[in-house]
């Protein structure tokens, strides 16, 4: 028999879809354990070689250690499901009826209080993994255009669009890069260069409506302006309240011109979003949420 003597309350598994967590989801439902499985992607679907490679997952079972399939099967036995989205509560309780919405949030106590540079320059930044190489065509054109204005900088953090690996898709312009940064302070620092911050996402992928909104949230934090897609993973974001958006590269470029042509409006964006998410969107206003799917 397995046992947890260690073990109190709920469990919450991140990344359930192997065979240990399957074994060790059982012997816990088994002990009265409740078991809860979070998930702030949609794992359920096939999101296309490139991303399966660089997470290590495989599709069916015995493909892989990790695998859809697998997370399939753990997900339909749990007790519950946590997500971060509506839109994810909707795929996912297609398989399990038990789906509860806890949105990504942010704890103050990270963040150190942001002091802008003061020199006359506005900075557009762009954080990104790599999983968002098939997202650069939406905003090449405005962040070109950006590069080629007199007094603003453009500069990405973590993807380097000059090594993506579609030549079409490449930006032979002139940016500022930073390689990606495991440090989380040193993460957290890179906000505060901003002014700008662009989060697009490509609306026709299932795998990337199923994202979440912690980019802006994060670039809130470091009072950066956020400006989001115009898509499900930001519907709690209300344009020209605490954020712009845009739907596609044209529109990111209309966005993108006017906030070059209005900086202050930028600054007056970043600082409600930044009041928003310490209202609304920290780890303690989550709490509630929280408690809730832990009890059932």
């Amino acid at each position: 028999e397995v046992v947890f003597p260690q073990h109190q309350g709920a469990a919450v598994m991140q990344f359930a879809s192997d065979v240990l967590r399957a074994g060790v989801s059982l012997h816990m439902r088994e002990q009265g354990v409740r078991v809860l499985v979070e998930a702030d992607d949609n794992y359920l679907i096939n999101p296309g070689r490139e991303v399966m490679e660089r997470q290590g997952w495989g599709m069916r079972i015995g493909e892989g250690a990790f695998t859809r399939e697998g997370h399939r099967a753990i997900v339909r036995r749990a007790d519950g499901v946590i997500v971060t989205t509506p839109y994810l509560a909707d795929r996912y309780r297609k398989v399990n009826p038990n789906v509860y919405v806890c949105p990504n949030g942010v704890d103050p106590a990270d963040w150190p209080e942001p002091v802008k540079p003061d020199d006359g320059v506005l900075r557009i930044g762009w954080v990104a993994s790599q999983s968002h190489e098939i997202d650069m065509p939406l905003i090449g054109r405005a962040m070109r255009w950006a590069s080629e204005q007199p007094g603003v900088e453009v500069t990405c953090v973590g993807l380097n669009p000059r090594e993506s690996g579609k030549m079409a898709h490449r930006w032979w312009f002139r940016f500022g890069h930073v390689r990606w940064l495991h440090d989380l302070d040193a993460y957290r620092d890179t906000f505060r260069r901003f002014d700008i911050g662009v989060a697009p996402l490509l609306t026709s992928s299932q795998h990337s409506m199923g994202r979440s909104d912690i980019k802006a949230a994060e670039y809130s934090m470091g009072l950066v302006c956020p400006v989001v897609q115009d898509a499900a993973p930001y519907a709690a974001w209300t344009d020209g309240e605490n954020c712009l958006k845009a739907r596609d590269d044209r529109d990111w470029l209309r966005v993108i011109k006017h906030l070059v042509a209005r900086p202050e409006e930028a600054r007056q964006l970043a600082a409600a979003a930044r009041e928003y998410v310490l209202a609304e969107r920290t780890a303690e206003a989550q709490v509630g949420l929280w408690r809730e799917a832990i009890e059932g």
